[in-house]
């Protein structure tokens, strides 16, 4: 028998990660995906969108909330032309001078796809290395 279930996870509006702190990523109620992430300290609702720990800073003295800046257009692009030509999400870590988009390759990335984000981004530089029997590509972009 095949049972349709619809399941809920939270997302960062910033950056696109999904809260998977515990063992379990995705929730049968919207709501116990919001409280899972208010546990892990995400900042949520404000209004409507939440952002994960890596994306906002909290004022000690305070206790002011800034979120910060979105990320560059060039930085969303890549990630989503990696997400759709390779079937892997990929993952942005953002640096003092740089950010890192990076996956797991499952399906190739041809040498074609190289050339794009090459030719539209010349900052970028692709790295690949092995890592337990899986290759791992990350895409550099300075900031």
């Amino acid at each position: 028998m095949i049972l349709k279930e619809i399941f809920y996870a939270v997302k960062c509006d910033r950056c696109g990660a999904i809260n998977n702190e515990t063992d379990t990523a995705f929730w049968g109620e919207k709501s116990q995906a919001v409280l899972q992430c208010q546990d892990d300290e995400w900042l949520c609702n404000v209004p409507g969108k939440h952002y994960c720990p890596n994306c906002f800073t909290t004022n000690e003295e305070n206790e002011e909330v800034t979120i910060k800046p979105p990320f560059p257009e060039s930085v969303k692009r890549i990630e989503k032309f990696i997400d759709v030509i390779t079937k892997n999400l990929a993952e942005v870590h953002e640096k003092d001078d740089r950010f890192e988009i990076d996956f797991y390759e499952r399906i190739s990335l041809h040498q074609a796809d190289r050339n794009w984000i090459v030719e539209n981004y010349p900052t970028a530089k692709i790295k690949e290395e092995i890592l337990r029997d899986r290759k791992k590509i990350t895409i550099t972009i300075k900031k």
